[in-house]
């Protein structure tokens, strides 16, 4: 059975099956789309002209049909009605659409004045959050939700009245126009079009067209779509994964249903195994139910089914960690994932592509972690269920998400189960946390806990001081607040900035993932590798830059040794981490503002590290030996030009031209000591042994 989301927040009245026409108001034209052979002519003769896909399906009632337009495809309505004296468009109607949207995060278009279509639609659903509305007249605070049917009417009376409602609810009254200005109808009309895309697959069961305005009474007395005959699913979210370990794993699902439900599960198709849920209710009124799975082989396939109320998930699948201490796996790194557009082709691409072991961020996956319009909009059906019914994730709670200044709170805390066994709250419920796995120790900061958990000899330094981290492959910390920013420096915390790059040298940490920068910012300070990368939503674009330059960032805004095309980092990018042996390589991946892949810009191996750093009166070189690529770097904030010997004398490379940056290759060197000799335009000068092996 699909599993789709059930909307709680639209006011619903009795439902009472009505006739689809009214006495009180009758159509000036209507299209009910219940004969396949023909579904463009209404039983007055009024014609839409199709241009595109339109397919026949079933309807919100039985024996009802609905018809299915493409994206991209819309229909052209030659209305007909004359003009009132004195004026160039006709200004009053109203529309009614039935409809269902099956995906969110992108645009749904309801009509287009303009019969060019070179303009702007005049009627969407956002993407970012599936309200109803346009810029001009504003959106609803009622969003939508996909599988749903939905009964919305439009009112027009330029220069008196703008007004929406929602299943008989009048959810807007918008800045009405002027005459003659926007909604103002030519002689033709375009439905479910738009000029730049900002359309998708809609299903219509019935468009009416009315050539006045209706009034709020007339709006009432339409009734409401009959949906006794739609299953609906006692699955609000999920089922999804949290909590991976080599010999157990945590399942989570929401629904209305309060009765406990339960995991049926099995390393083949027969799931003899089954254990029952334990339910909470969240601060929404509905259910969570969490079930946590224990005896497990280690680096094993399991399937496995939900059932609450006597419905079945689908079968679905998740893998034990290995118990191992070498193995090899793939992390997907994400981070402020405000939004589902670019986002949600992004964690396709994470999940489906990369074909990552489980995902981890580095926070604000939500604007309000404790609305849940708001965690209905992203956070629920692109993390937890795009990502989550496929691989675990984890999650580091950033500002935006726990915040209670900025709408955040424990709302979103009660979709996860964190890892319990190092955690900073005994509950395991807003703390920082420990998740190890097959040796590699990955700490998560919480945002409200950072500024004293990250004090000497708090709960962080306890934890790098542990014998199982210590002796880990390697030490990653996720922290939302990133302790250096070039770009946004506003945004740094004293605390974080003071405090945590030194326990991070002093335990060998081998690199901090960051966010709350949206963009993408690279360091390497004492041994520790620093990466921003907040950049799975918007850009900003905005943001200045210092007045700090920090010489450890060698990778951001006007750095000489950027990766070609990297737009300073504002490009929308993931990063992986694969852990290979003792290899720990982290790749970035860049996506255009849509959500396309474009391809992998930058390759990072941990394992490399600066064989020095010189230091003189005003500037620091940093001179990086990658094994991974082959290649020798040496980059500075000011010009300077350099020689490379072998320890006999002998010249290899001789750089005369003045540059910020410059690379080479060392494949054909033999492993020994050789000596960079450098030289600043400013009259410094410096000497460096590197060891080449």
């Amino acid at each position: 059975m699909k599993i789709t989301h059930l909307f709680c927040s639209v006011v619903l009245f009795v439902v009472l099956k009505q006739s689809y026409v009214s006495a009180q108001s009758v159509a000036y034209a209507e299209w009910l789309f219940d004969n396949p052979e023909n579904l463009t002519n209404d039983n007055k003769g009024n014609e839409l002209i199709l241009y595109g896909i339109q397919n026949s399906i079933e309807g919100p009632m039985l024996d009802d049909k609905a018809i299915r337009i493409g994206a991209g495809s819309y229909y052209i309505f030659e209305h007909g009605l004359p003009v009132s004296e004195g004026q160039k468009c006709i200004n009053k109607y109203s529309i009614l659409f039935d409809f269902r949207i099956n995906n969110t995060g992108l645009w749904y278009s309801f009509f287009q004045t303009d019969p060019s279509n070179i303009t702007d639609a005049e009627f969407f659903i956002r993407n970012s959050d599936q309200k109803i509305g346009v810029a001009a007249v504003g959106y609803s605070d009622i969003a939508v939700k996909p599988g749903r049917w939905y009964r919305l009417v439009v009112v027009v009376d330029n220069g008196k009245e703008f007004s929406v409602y929602l299943d008989g609810v009048q959810i807007k009254t918008g800045n009405f126009q002027e005459i003659d200005g926007r909604f103002g109808l030519q002689d033709k009309i375009i439905f479910f079009g738009d000029n730049n895309s900002e359309d998708n697959t809609i299903d219509i069961a019935r468009l009416a067209f009315y050539n006045y305005p209706l009034s709020q009474y007339e709006v009432t007395e339409q009734g409401l779509i009959d949906q006794s005959d739609v299953d609906e699913s006692a699955f609000l979210t999920g089922p999804y994964l949290q909590n991976v370990t080599s010999s157990g794993i945590t399942i989570m699902w929401e629904s209305e249903v309060a009765d406990a439900g339960r995991i049926n599960f099995g390393k083949s198709n027969e799931l003899i195994n089954s254990k029952s849920s334990v339910i909470t209710t969240t601060n929404e009124g509905t259910y969570i139910h969490k079930t946590v799975l224990s005896g497990l082989e280690s680096s094993t396939l399991y399937n496995y089914e939900a059932i609450v109320e006597g419905e079945n998930s689908e079968l679905q699948s998740f893998k034990t960690a290995p118990a191992n201490d070498t193995s090899s796996f793939t992390v997907g790194i994400w981070g402020d994932s405000h939004y589902a557009s670019p986002w949600m082709s992004m964690a396709d691409f994470m999940v489906n592509e990369l074909k990552v072991d489980f995902a981890f961020n580095t926070g604000d996956i939500s604007n309000h972690g404790n609305n849940y319009s708001d965690l209905l909009s992203v956070f629920i059906p692109h993390v937890c269920e795009r990502i989550g019914t496929k691989i675990p994730f984890f999650s580091t709670m950033g500002n935006h998400d726990a915040d209670n200044n900025l709408g955040g709170g424990n709302l979103i805390r009660q979709f996860h189960d964190f890892p319990n066994e190092v955690n900073s709250d005994k509950n395991s419920f807003d703390g920082s946390y420990l998740m190890m796995y097959s040796n590699v120790a990955f700490i998560s900061i919480d945002w409200n806990r950072m500024e004293s958990e990250v004090l000497p000899n708090e709960w962080l330094e306890t934890v790098l001081n542990s014998e199982e981290v210590k002796n880990a492959r390697f030490r990653f910390i996720f922290i939302h607040c990133a302790p250096y920013y070039e770009r946004w420096q506003i945004a740094e915390n004293d605390i974080v900035k003071t405090n945590l790059p030194p326990l991070a040298a002093k335990y060998k940490v081998s690199a901090v993932f960051s966010g709350h920068l949206h963009a993408y910012e690279r360091g390497f300070l004492n041994g520790v590798t620093y990466i921003t990368q907040g950049g799975s939503s918007y850009l900003d674009v905005n943001e200045k830059v210092g007045p700090i330059i920090y010489n450890h960032i060698i990778i951001g805004t006007e750095k000489p040794g950027n990766p070609t095309d990297f737009y300073n980092g504002l490009k929308n990018h993931i990063l992986s981490l694969e852990i290979l042996n003792n290899n720990a390589i982290i790749k970035l991946h860049y996506f255009d503002s849509s959500g396309d892949y474009i391809g992998i810009i930058e390759t990072v191996n941990l394992v490399d590290i600066p064989s020095s750093i010189i230091t003189n009166k005003e500037n620091s070189f940093q001179i990086v030996q990658s094994k991974l690529n082959n290649t020798v770097r040496i980059a500075c904030e000011s010009p300077f030009r350099y020689q490379l010997y072998d320890i006999s004398g002998k010249c290899l490379q001789n750089e005369s031209s003045w540059v910020l940056f410059d690379q080479f290759n060392i494949k054909g060197l033999v492993p020994g000591i050789y000596i960079i000799n450098i030289e600043m335009q400013s009259g410094d000068v410096g000497s460096l042994k590197v060891n080449i092996n």
